[in-house]
Protein backbone atom coordinates (compact mmCIF):
# COMPACT_ATOMS: atom_id res chain seq x y z
CA UNK A 1 0.00 0.00 0.00
CA UNK A 2 1.48 3.41 -1.11
CA UNK A 3 1.08 6.09 1.90
CA UNK A 4 -0.45 9.44 0.82
CA UNK A 5 -0.63 12.40 3.58
CA UNK A 6 -0.94 15.99 3.35
CA UNK A 7 -0.20 17.85 7.11
CA UNK A 8 -0.33 21.12 8.22
CA UNK A 9 2.39 22.99 10.61
CA UNK A 10 0.67 23.95 13.26
CA UNK A 11 3.90 24.73 15.79
CA UNK A 12 4.56 27.92 14.06
CA UNK A 13 2.81 31.12 12.68
CA UNK A 14 1.43 30.45 9.54
CA UNK A 15 3.30 32.09 6.20
CA UNK A 16 2.65 32.71 2.76
CA UNK A 17 4.59 29.85 1.06
CA UNK A 18 7.30 31.09 -1.32
CA UNK A 19 8.23 27.55 -2.61
CA UNK A 20 7.79 23.90 -3.09
CA UNK A 21 10.54 21.79 -2.18
CA UNK A 22 11.16 17.75 -3.54
CA UNK A 23 12.62 15.61 -0.96
CA UNK A 24 13.17 12.17 -0.98
CA UNK A 25 14.08 9.82 2.42
CA UNK A 26 15.10 6.38 3.17
CA UNK A 27 14.14 3.56 5.48
CA UNK A 28 17.83 2.27 4.65
CA UNK A 29 17.79 -1.50 5.69
CA UNK A 30 21.84 -1.93 6.80
CA UNK A 31 21.63 -4.73 8.44
CA UNK A 32 18.81 -7.11 8.78
CA UNK A 33 15.98 -5.07 9.97
CA UNK A 34 18.26 -2.52 11.48
CA UNK A 35 17.93 1.04 9.89
CA UNK A 36 19.86 3.79 9.47
CA UNK A 37 18.60 7.00 11.63
CA UNK A 38 20.00 10.47 11.68
CA UNK A 39 20.29 12.27 15.28
CA UNK A 40 19.73 15.82 14.53
CA UNK A 41 20.76 18.64 16.90
CA UNK A 42 19.61 22.46 15.57
CA UNK A 43 19.46 26.27 17.04
CA UNK A 44 18.17 28.06 14.40
CA UNK A 45 14.97 29.85 13.19
CA UNK A 46 13.24 26.61 14.03
CA UNK A 47 14.34 27.14 17.51
CA UNK A 48 16.96 24.26 19.62
CA UNK A 49 15.70 21.46 19.11
CA UNK A 50 17.02 17.77 19.39
CA UNK A 51 15.37 14.82 17.56
CA UNK A 52 15.33 12.01 14.32
CA UNK A 53 14.99 11.76 10.92
CA UNK A 54 15.52 9.20 8.20
CA UNK A 55 18.19 10.03 6.24
CA UNK A 56 17.75 11.97 2.66
CA UNK A 57 17.48 15.43 1.21
CA UNK A 58 16.15 17.35 -1.74
CA UNK A 59 15.99 16.43 -5.31
CA UNK A 60 17.65 18.74 -7.41
CA UNK A 61 15.79 20.29 -10.78
CA UNK A 62 15.14 17.11 -13.53
CA UNK A 63 17.26 14.70 -10.97
CA UNK A 64 15.07 11.97 -10.81
CA UNK A 65 14.35 10.48 -7.01
CA UNK A 66 16.13 7.34 -7.30
CA UNK A 67 19.33 9.53 -8.24
CA UNK A 68 18.66 12.25 -5.74
CA UNK A 69 18.44 8.99 -3.02
CA UNK A 70 21.33 7.59 -3.94
CA UNK A 71 23.63 10.66 -3.85
CA UNK A 72 21.82 11.68 -0.56
CA UNK A 73 22.29 8.49 1.19
CA UNK A 74 26.16 8.42 0.22
CA UNK A 75 26.39 11.86 0.88
CA UNK A 76 25.01 11.41 4.37
CA UNK A 77 25.86 8.08 5.87
CA UNK A 78 28.49 6.95 3.54
CA UNK A 79 26.11 3.87 2.00
CA UNK A 80 24.86 2.83 -1.21
CA UNK A 81 21.92 0.61 -2.40
CA UNK A 82 20.72 -1.88 -4.69
CA UNK A 83 17.08 -2.29 -4.05
CA UNK A 84 14.56 0.46 -3.88
CA UNK A 85 10.64 0.03 -2.89
CA UNK A 86 8.48 2.91 -2.94
CA UNK A 87 6.64 3.57 0.12
CA UNK A 88 4.82 6.82 -0.59
CA UNK A 89 4.98 10.92 0.09
CA UNK A 90 3.92 12.91 2.26
CA UNK A 91 2.99 16.74 1.73
CA UNK A 92 3.48 19.10 4.49
CA UNK A 93 4.86 22.77 5.08
CA UNK A 94 7.78 25.05 7.17
CA UNK A 95 5.94 27.76 8.21
CA UNK A 96 9.55 29.22 9.23
CA UNK A 97 10.78 28.72 5.97
CA UNK A 98 8.02 29.53 3.82
CA UNK A 99 8.36 26.32 2.57
CA UNK A 100 6.41 23.75 1.24
CA UNK A 101 7.31 20.38 1.39
CA UNK A 102 6.80 16.92 -0.74
CA UNK A 103 8.69 14.07 0.59
CA UNK A 104 9.40 10.95 -1.31
CA UNK A 105 9.99 7.76 1.26
CA UNK A 106 11.64 4.87 -0.45
CA UNK A 107 12.74 1.23 1.77
CA UNK A 108 16.33 0.75 0.52
CA UNK A 109 17.42 -2.94 0.88
CA UNK A 110 21.17 -4.43 -0.14
CA UNK A 111 23.52 -1.29 1.51
CA UNK A 112 26.91 -0.94 1.81
CA UNK A 113 29.28 1.65 3.37
CA UNK A 114 31.90 2.55 0.92
CA UNK A 115 32.90 5.83 2.13
CA UNK A 116 32.68 8.12 5.13
CA UNK A 117 29.81 10.65 4.77
CA UNK A 118 30.52 14.02 3.33
CA UNK A 119 27.93 16.53 4.88
CA UNK A 120 27.67 18.33 1.53
CA UNK A 121 24.73 21.29 2.76
CA UNK A 122 23.93 23.16 5.46
CA UNK A 123 21.68 20.45 6.57
CA UNK A 124 24.21 17.60 6.44
CA UNK A 125 26.15 19.79 9.13
CA UNK A 126 22.99 19.23 11.42
CA UNK A 127 23.94 15.83 11.61
CA UNK A 128 24.92 15.00 15.28
CA UNK A 129 25.34 11.30 14.40
CA UNK A 130 23.73 8.59 12.33
CA UNK A 131 22.66 5.36 14.22
CA UNK A 132 21.90 2.02 13.43
CA UNK A 133 18.51 0.50 14.76
CA UNK A 134 15.52 -1.80 14.84
CA UNK A 135 12.57 -0.55 14.23
CA UNK A 136 11.18 -0.54 17.71
CA UNK A 137 14.01 1.17 19.23
CA UNK A 138 13.89 3.97 16.01
CA UNK A 139 10.16 4.35 17.54
CA UNK A 140 10.94 4.53 20.85
CA UNK A 141 13.61 7.17 19.64
CA UNK A 142 10.90 9.22 18.02
CA UNK A 143 8.65 8.92 20.53
CA UNK A 144 10.91 9.92 23.20
CA UNK A 145 11.80 13.58 21.33
CA UNK A 146 10.20 17.02 22.32
CA UNK A 147 6.24 17.53 21.42
CA UNK A 148 6.58 20.72 19.94
CA UNK A 149 8.54 22.82 16.60
CA UNK A 150 10.24 21.01 13.91
CA UNK A 151 10.82 17.59 16.45
CA UNK A 152 6.83 17.33 16.29
CA UNK A 153 6.53 18.10 12.39
CA UNK A 154 9.28 15.44 11.44
CA UNK A 155 7.75 12.84 13.40
CA UNK A 156 4.32 13.28 12.07
CA UNK A 157 5.88 13.24 8.44
CA UNK A 158 8.01 10.02 9.27
CA UNK A 159 5.50 8.19 11.88
CA UNK A 160 3.89 6.27 8.94
CA UNK A 161 6.83 5.10 7.53
CA UNK A 162 7.64 2.94 10.35
CA UNK A 163 4.73 1.67 10.81
CA UNK A 164 4.19 0.53 7.24
CA UNK A 165 7.52 -1.66 7.78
Amino acid sequence: MIIKRHLVDDQYPPKKMKKTRIAVRALAEVEPKRYLLHEIRRNDSFGKYDYFELPGGKVEKGEPYLVALKRELLEETGYIFSEAKYLGYVVDSYNVLGWKNKTHYFLVMGCKKIQNPSFVSAGDKLIAKTLILSKEEAIKRLEGTENDGIATLVKRREFPFWDAL
